[in-house]
């Protein structure tokens, strides 16, 4: 499989004990269906709270002005149809890509703030899925 963004092959890797794909130039992340909401579940990342506070700032930063991705749509890695954008947990305000057949790509850093993110959403209480 290709990354979506940089069109250069996707390598497997372990990530909080789950295989994943990622892209070594771009440094996203393909997902297959189901692989996020076991990320995010595990909670196996320890976050600092400072670090944690100032990623639920920048997200909710990021919301308050407007701030859409910008980027293009991106095709599936496994169909080249074009993904969706979809918001994680319906209001995070953050925009993943998916193909609703085969999974999910995260952009660089947003593995980081859909994990924050979905922590912070548990600890409150909401159960924060996708």
């Amino acid at each position: 499989m290709d990354c979506p963004r940089c069109k250069l092959p996707l390598k497997a890797e372990r990530y909080e004990g789950i295989e994943v794909d990622a892209c070594g130039t771009c440094y996203g992340y393909w997902l297959d269906t189901g692989e996020l909401e076991s990320i995010t579940a595990k909670k196996g990342h320890a976050w600092g709270k400072s670090e944690k506070q100032d990623i639920l700032h920048a997200i909710a930063k990021a919301n308050a002005e407007g701030k859409a991705k910008a980027d293009e749509a991106a095709a599936c890695p496994k169909c080249a149809g074009t993904m969706e954008k979809v918001i994680f947990g319906g209001k995070s305000g953050i925009t993943l890509d998916r193909c609703a057949a085969h999974g999910v790509w995260l952009d660089s850093k947003e593995m980081k703030l859909v994990q924050v993110w979905a922590e912070h959403e548990a600890e409150r209480g909401d159960g924060s899925k996708k």
